[in-house]
């Protein structure tokens, strides 16, 4: 499992506060790719800010299963 943080739009962020701080599973494809989310699996997601951009912290598996 790796860990990571990818920036994402501020209307998402917005839309994740209003969820616990977590993406949705169905708004994954705005942030990650079909293998990133089919293949390899994302998990844990966590938005924040930090230095006025928002970001999405996830884990994600190391293969392509």
């Amino acid at each position: 499992m790796v860990r990571g943080k990818r920036e994402i739009t501020k209307d998402l962020y917005d839309r994740s506060m209003e969820n616990n701080g977590h993406l949705k599973t169905e708004w994954y494809s705005e942030c990650f790719t079909t293998a990133e989310r089919l293949g390899y699996g994302v998990y844990g997601t966590l938005v924040f800010e930090e230095d006025g951009k928002y970001y999405v912290q996830f884990s994600m598996g190391e293969s392509c299963d």
